[in-house]
């Protein structure tokens, strides 16, 4: 027992000297300050903007043929307008008494102002919006990203397209939108998108390097012969020209209803329900419900409580399932286009209140106002309610007219 507090106190002992070294750290470098720009200087562009203009102060930038030099003003730039030889008034400027110069280290670039600024471009052509910008802090975010870029450097542009032109290093060059956990699997939200630039680096071989089907989506996608997008393809011809695993784990089978049901992805993107699912969620026949027999969701367990019609009940655990979600039940309970499996019981066939499988709340119909049951043979109403009276010129106060109408006769 004494051990056990020995260890206890070495270990919280090691803890307080980590955190005490971190903290006198933090503080030490935030007394020195850093080497960025906004650690030594107060600057406001939005200030200085009806004052003078860019290359006033940014003088080196007419001669600059790379990002590692004379890109920031110098002291005697500012002396055009300040009193630089006033040390009462630095602090108007400077956070620290270090006057050091601010120096820019660039290694992932191949850029020149000096040869834009030659073809008579400006300033806010590329740093859009810095002009309004109060502190120097927010001058990162007024760089121009590769969109703006590519309005001039394209294969067909004004400037030349090829990455080497501007990127020093092909070595992880990926744009922030694809820095997210499985972003090969999300890229499609990304590339289906009105504004999507995914031509700025990729072309149309780019896609087809995954995107080479097998087979058509049809009768024949089954679970030995089926579309699998997202991976790459082993050859150019052939059945299964692709591996599943970039798609689905290796232990997908039995995790599957899980994404099923979250719709994280759409199954019949690539699988036709009706056949592939089949394989293991089949039926005695092709024209049944294919959830009436084989594997069973383990939703759909214990079975005892799973469907309940007796009256009060609420229609047991299955009821709850549909009105969170009837897509996913339809996604089995479909028996190739005919009537859902739902009217194997939530059927009126009498019209007489109570006699039947409760399916809608109390007050449905007022919520629905004048519904178009009364003008059509075609609603959906018909198709559970299908007494002798269902019908738009049904007679009030019989059969499904009297659920509303209980009191109601027709003048003639």
């Amino acid at each position: 027992m004494k051990l056990k507090h020995i260890y206890i106190s070495v270990a919280l002992a090691c803890v307080s000297v980590v955190l005490f070294t971190a903290f006198t750290m933090s503080a030490r470098l935030t007394a020195s300050g850093s080497d960025e720009p906004q650690s030594k200087i107060k600057f406001s562009h939005k200030l200085h903007k009806d004052a003078t203009d860019c290359v006033s102060c940014h003088t080196g930038i007419k001669e600059s043929g790379s990002l590692n030099a004379g890109l920031f003003p110098k002291m005697e730039d500012c002396s055009s307008c300040h009193d630089v030889k006033d040390e009462k008034s630095c602090s108007l400027c400077h956070k620290t008494r270090a006057k050091s110069a601010i120096e820019f280290t660039n290694e992932d670039y191949r850029f020149t102002h000096k040869l834009h600024l030659s073809k008579g471009m400006e300033c806010l052509t590329c740093h859009k919006g810095i002009d309004e910008s109060e502190y120097l802090a927010e001058g990162q975010h007024f760089n121009p990203d590769m969109k703006l870029c590519s309005t001039c450097h394209t294969d067909l542009g004004k400037a030349p397209g090829n990455c080497e032109t501007c990127h020093l290093t092909m070595a992880n060059l990926k744009p922030e939108s694809h820095l997210v956990d499985n972003y090969l699997r999300t890229h499609k939200f990304q590339a289906s998108k009105k504004n999507a630039d995914c031509n700025m680096c990729h072309t149309s071989s780019s896609c087809e390097d995954c995107h080479a089907v097998s087979n058509s989506i049809g009768e024949a996608n089954t679970a030995t012969d089926f579309v699998t997008p997202y991976a790459p393809s082993q050859s150019t011809s052939g059945t299964n020209q692709q591996k599943i695993t970039r798609v689905h784990d290796l232990n997908f089978r039995y995790s599957h209803g899980i994404e099923a049901k979250s719709k994280t992805m759409e199954c019949s993107t690539c699988h036709q329900n009706t056949t592939f699912c089949a394989s293991c969620h089949s039926s005695s026949s092709r024209h049944e419900d294919f959830a009436m027999s084989g594997i069973k969701p383990m939703s759909h367990t214990p079975v005892t409580t799973f469907v309940n019609v007796a009256k009060g009940s609420g229609g047991g655990e299955h009821s709850k399932l549909a009105r969170r979600d009837i897509e996913s039940c339809a996604s089995c309970h479909d028996v190739n286009g005919g009537d859902p499996v739902c009217l194997n019981c939530h059927t009126d066939a009498t019209g007489i209140k109570g006699t039947g499988n409760k399916t809608h709340g109390s007050g449905f119909a007022k919520s629905m106002g004048r519904g178009d049951w009364h003008n059509t043979t075609s609603s959906v109403c018909y198709n559970c309610h299908v007494d002798g009276n269902a019908r738009p010129d049904g007679v009030p106060s019989q059969g499904f007219c009297g659920y509303c109408h209980p009191n109601k006769v027709r003048r003639g």
